[in-house]
């Protein structure tokens, strides 16, 4: 067990020397825009995962999930509509209750794995890079920047608490590019129909002569 922590422990220091190096360039600019790059990448690669990180256990849930449910709704549609309902509860306390659980905990697990293990594994490293000591070191200052509100009154933003801020604007860049693409191409879809209904099909082969 020891010999695996050794392990994990060296694993840990080897990505985070990666990273490092990786960053350097963008760090010269400074901390808060190498901190963006971080977010960004790490919203990405979590987009990434979550897409194509589909395991065979996850896929056999499901299709036995969607299957026990194709015939709890065939049951529902009988036309002795008490017995359908019987039949319906015990399909559920035989076998949907149980392929709906497992199906969400193993999506749970995957959700654990490829979005918030990346997440809070980046939030780490952001924590130990851009701790104050460091930022003070490197940059000169004990905080990425600072916001001036008054005379008197400044707030030191953090390299977590601007990671957490990046993070969360990517995520919603990225929410509203897919709600505007989706959007044009529904309007491109509908444009399409319009132009080949058979109205303006034949307006553009002229009168038919029986």
């Amino acid at each position: 067990m020891d010999q695996i922590w050794l392990y994990l422990v060296s694993a840990i220091g080897f990505v985070s020397q990666c990273l490092d190096f990786a960053i350097a360039p963008v760090n010269r600019i400074g901390p808060g825009w190498a901190i963006v790059l971080l977010a960004a990448v790490t919203a990405g690669l979590t987009k990434v995962l979550a897409r194509i990180y589909r395991p065979k256990r996850y896929r056999e849930l499901q299709r036995n999930f969607e299957y026990w449910y194709k015939i709890r709704q065939e049951a529902l549609q009988q036309d002795d509509v008490e017995k359908g309902r019987l039949l319906a509860k015990n399909i559920d306390q035989t076998h949907l209750n149980k392929a709906y659980y497992d199906l969400f905990f193993e999506g749970l697990l995957i959700s654990l794995l490829t979005r918030y293990l990346p997440i809070f594994s980046m939030l780490a490293y952001v924590n130990e890079a851009y701790r104050p000591e460091k930022l003070q070191t490197i940059w000169n200052r004990p905080a990425v920047f600072t916001i001036k509100l008054s005379q008197e009154m400044h707030i030191a933003v953090g390299g977590v608490f601007w990671f957490l801020i990046c993070l969360v604007s990517v995520y919603v860049l990225i929410w509203a590019a897919g709600r505007t693409l989706g959007r044009s191409s529904s309007l491109a879809d509908t444009s399409s129909l319009m132009v080949n209904t058979p109205s303006t099909v034949q307006q553009q082969q002229g009168p038919f002569i029986p």
